[in-house]
């Protein structure tokens, strides 16, 4: 059954799972905000990946599936600016684009994961080992990186993107993983991912 969410469409790709802050300055984002914050339902809105275009004004060529956020913290400024921290909850694909009403509004269809049951807790752990092997590199080369949690999640779509947000892959690998139902084919496409940038670590390490 299709629904209907606000949008907020963003040149950085935001993944199920993931943690995203976000500094919301625009006049209708921020009407968005106060309507959200201000209302008696879960604080739920869509990030849909930008493909073409800036993210400030308007006019932008949007992807076609979005992920789902809940605004889980919220900072009011003075001048009316708002500093949230939003968590992924799930994939939705874009049925139709409605008027902006200020903002971009959608009506979406929740996005369905398939071919869970062939990514296993072995291919898992190897992911796993692979994420972290590449992070200490980075780190040995003077990068910040993030520390993988203990244990990821139960769901091996869901466990893929959480690994994909902590990769230092980037945005075009990201959204290309968005839209990707297969678990399977989204595992093999962050491998692929991390291929890129183990290359690239081994010239920067030589």
């Amino acid at each position: 059954m299709s629904t209907v969410l606000a949008m907020f469409p963003l040149s950085v790709v935001a993944l199920p799972g993931s943690v995203v802050p976000l500094h919301i300055f625009e006049d209708r984002y921020r009407q968005m905000m106060q309507t959200l914050l201000d209302g008696d339902d879960a604080m739920e809105f869509a990030i849909v990946p930008i493909v073409r275009g800036r993210e400030v004004g308007g006019g932008e060529e949007r992807a076609d599936v979005a992920t789902k956020v809940r605004i889980v913290d919220a900072r009011v400024h003075p001048d009316g600016r708002y500093d949230i921290v939003t968590v992924g909850l799930s994939r939705c694909r874009i049925r139709a684009w409605l008027p902006d009403n200020p903002h971009a509004w959608a009506e979406v269809d929740e996005a369905q994961d398939h071919g869970a049951a062939a990514v296993g807790p072995e291919r898992m752990a190897d992911a796993t080992d692979t994420v972290r092997s590449i992070l200490e590199r980075c780190a040995a080369l003077g990068e910040p990186v993030p520390e993988i949690p203990d244990e990821l999640a139960s769901d091996p779509g869901l466990a893929v993107f959480q690994l994909a947000a902590l990769a230092p892959v980037g945005d075009h690998d990201r959204a290309a993983m968005l839209g990707i139902d297969d678990v399977g084919e989204r595992l093999d496409a962050l491998l692929r991912a991390l291929g890129d940038v183990d290359a690239v670590l081994k010239f920067r390490e030589s």
